[in-house]
């Protein structure tokens, strides 16, 4: 187990410095910045705003929606409490992968982007239509990291989509498909930030890459603890 949230956490920095490899070497990633993650974060959502860097970061680790709206976990994404990851099929009942943004005011509205962090292998070519708030995400990127082959699936966002409370996010798969969706992290800034290349400004390269690594270490602590 230990080995393969290490290959999830190597899997997400790989892919981050890929992305932002322009930028990210203009220095060393900021020791305030990497303090500053929740690691041990009691709820199963997080919200967090760096003034310097002007980002709000908002992000799930475990399923908090079902398909009929009611804030009931359905179990289609997340860590199955046994050691992995739920695994959604498009011929489920629970399908599509639902889940929510919990935003308690919106403050950077400039830009926005999501991402939806797999399993290492995770095909994303299998993933049919992501919506966030009922909105079809269409400007988007499928990255595959090397060496684990950890997938993640980066989406623009138009920041009006973002409003205060619960944000719902639906990920609909292709006929006969399955994905896990390990968990998702939603970042606003006020300044422009998805550029055609994906390079996001140097003061927030830091910030975004520690972040997504966060979020897989993070997880991976979640499921050793409850084992």
């Amino acid at each position: 187990m230990k080995g393969k949230v290490v290959a999830v956490a190597a899997g997400v920095l790989v892919l981050m410095l890929a992305l932002v490899s322009p930028v990210f070497a203009q220095g060393p990633i900021d020791e305030s910045i990497l303090d500053g993650f929740p690691w041990e974060a009691a709820g199963a959502q997080v919200e967090e705003c760096f003034p310097v860097q002007k980002v709000c970061r908002y992000t799930t680790y475990l399923d908090n929606e079902n398909n009929a709206g009611t804030g009931v976990p359905d179990n289609d994404m997340g860590e199955d409490g046994m050691g992995g990851w739920y695994t959604t099929c498009a011929g489920d009942a629970k399908h599509p992968i639902e889940f929510n943004f919990a935003v308690s005011a919106v403050t950077y509205d400039v830009d926005a982007w999501f991402g939806l962090i797999t399993q290492p292998g995770a095909d994303l070519t299998k993933m049919k239509k992501v919506t966030f708030n009922g909105t079809e995400v269409t400007e988007y990127r499928l990255t595959t990291s090397s060496p684990s082959g950890s997938a993640v699936w980066v989406g623009h966002l138009d920041p009006k989509l973002v409003h205060a409370g619960d944000n719902l996010v639906q990920v609909y798969l292709r006929s006969g498909s399955c994905v896990p969706v390990v968990l998702s992290a939603l970042f606003m800034f006020d300044q422009v930030e998805w550029t055609p290349e994906f390079v996001p400004e140097p003061g927030t390269v830091a910030l975004l890459g520690s972040g997504l690594v966060g979020l897989a270490s993070y997880a991976g602590l979640r499921l050793r603890r409850s084992r």
